[in-house]
């Protein structure tokens, strides 16, 4: 009995339940990795979508509040998160030789909280020129 009892203290005392102990804490800003259609594209399908690729993952609430698009699209959009990559799919056609400008602001956050350190934007044109 005295050996059960030593035998369950000592495997008691070695488990300890809980997170593992670690490291320094995340400071690190979520940076945008690439975007498409690429900035300064001509000629971009006018039912193209925009796709960001982070650094890291973001907070699916923090994003569709800091997505800025000029001009407007007529009827908003829809929007996907995917591990690292955020998709806008206009709900209708884009306008036909026209220079748009996507922006996300720094409210973007990655999932410690850690917001873009700066705000991030692009242009393209689905005419000729920018």
């Amino acid at each position: 009995m005295r050996k059960v009892f030593l035998f369950s203290l000592l495997f008691l005392s070695c488990a300890k339940f809980g997170p593992p102990p670690g490291g320094p804490e995340d400071k690190t800003a979520p940076e945008v990795a690439s975007v498409s259609p690429p900035s300064g594209s001509i000629r971009v399908d006018s039912g193209a979508f925009f796709e960001f690729v982070f650094s890291e993952k973001v907070q699916r609430a923090s994003l569709a509040a800091n997505v800025f698009i000029s001009p407007a699209l007529p009827d908003s959009f829809r929007d996907e998160l995917k591990g690292k990559t955020y998709r806008v799919y206009p709900n209708r056609y884009l306008r036909k030789g026209a220079t748009y400008v996507v922006a996300l602001g720094t409210g973007v956050r990655d999932l410690r909280g850690n917001p873009l350190a700066q705000a991030y934007s692009f242009s393209f044109s689905t005419g000729e020129k920018i």
